[in-house]
């Protein structure tokens, strides 16, 4: 792998420095439609909502629109995109923000009403960790929804050689073993793929 590449992958994964910031706003387009799947999947009356890999915090400022009582929390490994995020929704009191990995979310035990991730987990260093962190503080009978680009996860997978979660197959078959039934499966368009799980209980 060139540097050049492997640099692409690392910012892709982490925006930092102004290249990130320019990386944010390109994401932030291309990444419109799979976001707005997000949101009109949301129910008005959630309570809790997490989004892993907020980015430059436009679709939390989003969900938090449409969710006019809930508590929206983010989480995402980029210190930059955690500025750049907070100086967006600095004005709404409902959202809170952190620093950290989906392998090892800072929240309690089942707290949330609906967890959503756009393009993040093809960079989940330790898949399981991050799925079963997932299903910890997600609710039973509620919803993890996840939606990817293959074109992205195919030509990671191809630099890096290693076992993350690139295909529908292995996603699928991971949150499964973590206690989640997926209740939808489809393409948004020619690459991007919507996943949409249940954690099993209540149901």
């Amino acid at each position: 792998m060139t540097i050049v590449i492997k640099y692409m992958i690392n910012q892709f994964g982490r925006p930092t420095g102004a290249f990130g910031s320019c990386l944010a706003k390109v994401m932030d387009i291309s990444n419109s439609g799979m976001n707005n799947v997000h949101i009109k999947a949301m129910s008005p009356d959630l309570k809790s909502i997490l989004e892993i890999g907020f980015g430059s915090g436009k679709t939390i400022l989003k969900a938090a629109n449409k969710c006019q009582t809930a508590d929206i929390y983010g989480i995402d490994i980029s210190e930059d995109m955690y500025r750049k995020a907070g100086a967006l929704v600095k004005d709404n009191k409902r959202v809170h923000l952190s620093v950290g990995s989906c392998e090892a979310l800072p929240y309690h035990d089942e707290y949330f009403d609906h967890i959503y991730t756009t393009d993040t987990c093809y960079f989940w260093n330790d898949p399981d960790k991050a799925m079963s962190e997932i299903v910890r503080v997600l609710k039973k009978g509620a919803k993890f929804s996840n939606i990817y680009n293959s074109m992205y996860a195919k030509s990671i997978s191809a630099m890096s050689q290693d076992n993350r979660l690139y295909t529908d197959d292995r996603m699928i078959s991971t949150a499964e073993k973590y206690g989640l039934k997926c209740i939808r499966c489809s393409r948004l368009g020619i690459f991007e793929h919507v996943q949409i799980f249940r954690k099993i209980g209540n149901e």
